[in-house]
């Protein structure tokens, strides 16, 4: 699809979860709303999945440290 302010540029919204099928309902934030999407082409799902896995322990540390944070209400802080 064209982008009015941006002609000269293709844009698309894809999923990149293997699991997931052809096509699956996400939130498009460009569009601000949720609606159905089709896979990426498989060489850029390939690389995203090779891209978590070999992140995975980076990604686990930011996971622990967002409950750990959801644990500490803002009202547990000082100040």
């Amino acid at each position: 699809q064209f982008s009015k302010r941006e002609p000269f540029m293709l844009k698309a919204d894809w999923h990149s979860v293997p699991g997931w099928g052809d096509s699956f309902e996400i939130f498009v934030p460009r569009k601000n709303k949720v609606m159905p999407v089709r896979q990426a082409p498989l060489r850029l799902v390939a690389f995203l999945e090779a891209f978590r896995r070999v992140n995975e322990e980076c990604w686990q540390e930011i996971l622990a440290e967002l409950r750990v944070m959801q644990a500490q209400k803002p009202d547990d802080y000082p100040g």
